[in-house]
């Protein structure tokens, strides 16, 4: 009997040690499974002690209990934080939407508030009326600085450059913009004296009288406006002037001497590398523009489809220097300088010495001949003034 109550305890803590090895592992175990892991529990606790005793497995039940609390946990956990920012996310929803009603209040108020401002600004405007005329006033600049500084100029450049009128040219374009100065002076008093002057005329009864100044006034006005662009045209003729002659300083600077080879390529290289000319400091910007050779005293552009062979220069576009290829036999090309400052262009010519032995340095001199006289283009829109600056 003892035997046979020993086996009947085997056989069902046998049936409870099957439901504890269904439950999954804890590694792979889920909230999923609590009930499973519920069942065999009951079931473990349905055996008697004695039964109980013959269930071997009974550790991995308790570690499945123990992994389904903490993954209920952290479930609960991540739910209360789920609904935490949902709360938050809604709170500031709520926020943003109160904000952006008090924005749109504000700047309705604001909106109304300039419109308010611009009306009275308008009406304030359209209220003003003038009592004397201003054109007798306005003193505009008379156009002799502006005829004298052209003709001085003209004179200076030549060719060819006569140096002894630069003073001249010099204490002209000062004169302009102090011409200038004063115009734009008498322009602002003369706007100055518009608005008192309309309200004045404003508190006048109908009649030729009022009729009379108010067509002074509006021919004032005419001619204020007329000064005032005659001013920014003359201003532009300065400045034309002064990039002229930096333009014309920069080119006298540049010497043969003023070039430099890179270090990588010196002069005495095979292929010796002419470094791009910074600006002169009057602002001027020098650009190798073209090569060629000297023809009855003119400059002729090098045409490789005509000669059908490279040239010894060549001008590299990535870095503006000049690549210069030795031939088997002594050689020389003309390099085309570009120089310019806002509107005014002129060029100058020099002459590359390529002798065939590169033991021997590349040489450079200034081609002597007459240069054209520098044409400065008339600028389309007005600039702003720029004073003169010494050449180095």
């Amino acid at each position: 009997e003892e035997r046979n109550k020993i086996r009947v305890d085997k056989e069902k803590a046998a049936l409870v040690e099957k439901k504890i090895n269904d439950v999954p592992t804890l590694d792979s175990i889920k909230i999923e499974d609590k009930k499973a892991v519920e069942e065999a529990r009951g079931a473990y606790e349905a055996l008697t002690a004695d039964q109980q005793a013959y269930v071997t497995n009974f550790t991995k039940l308790v570690a499945a209990q123990t992994k389904i609390e903490v993954l209920e946990a952290a479930q609960k956990k991540a739910e209360e934080e789920r609904l935490k920012k949902e709360a938050e996310a809604k709170r500031l929803e709520e926020e943003r939407k109160k904000q952006e009603e008090e924005q749109r209040k504000a700047e309705e108020e604001a909106k109304k508030a300039a419109e308010a401002a611009a009306v009275a600004a308008v009406e304030a405007l359209e209220a003003a009326i003038v009592t004397e005329p201003v054109g007798t006033q306005l003193a505009v600049a008379p156009p002799s600085p502006a005829e004298e500084l052209k003709a001085l100029l003209a004179i200076y450049l030549g060719p060819p450059i006569v140096p002894e009128k630069r003073p001249a040219v010099d204490a002209a374009i000062a004169a302009a913009n102090r011409a200038v100065e004063h115009t734009e002076a008498m322009i602002l008093a003369a706007k100055a004296l518009e608005a008192p002057a309309r309200e004045t005329v404003d508190k006048l009864e109908a009649g030729p009288i009022k009729t009379a100044l108010e067509e002074r006034i509006a021919a004032a006005i005419v001619k204020i406006d007329k000064a005032t662009e005659d001013a920014e045209i003359f201003r532009v003729e300065i400045v034309t002037a002064q990039n002229t002659l930096d333009v014309e300083d920069a080119k006298a600077w540049l010497t043969a001497e003023k070039f430099q080879f890179g270090p990588v390529y010196p002069a005495t290289s095979n292929q010796p590398r002419i470094l791009a000319l910074k600006p002169h400091t009057n602002g001027s910007i020098y650009k190798y523009i073209e090569i060629g050779n000297m023809v009855d005293g003119k400059f002729v552009k090098y045409d490789i489809k005509k000669e059908h062979k490279s040239p010894l220069l060549e001008i590299v576009k990535l870095t503006g220097n000049v690549k210069v290829t030795r031939a088997k036999e002594d050689a020389a090309m003309i390099l085309k300088v570009e120089i310019a400052k806002g509107s005014s262009v002129s060029t100058k010519l020099f002459k590359i010495n390529i002798p065939a032995d590169s033991i021997k340095p590349v040489t450079i001199e200034v081609v002597p001949i007459p240069a054209q006289p520098l044409q400065p283009i008339e600028p389309t829109e007005p600039i702003a003034p720029v004073e003169p600056t010494e050449p180095k």
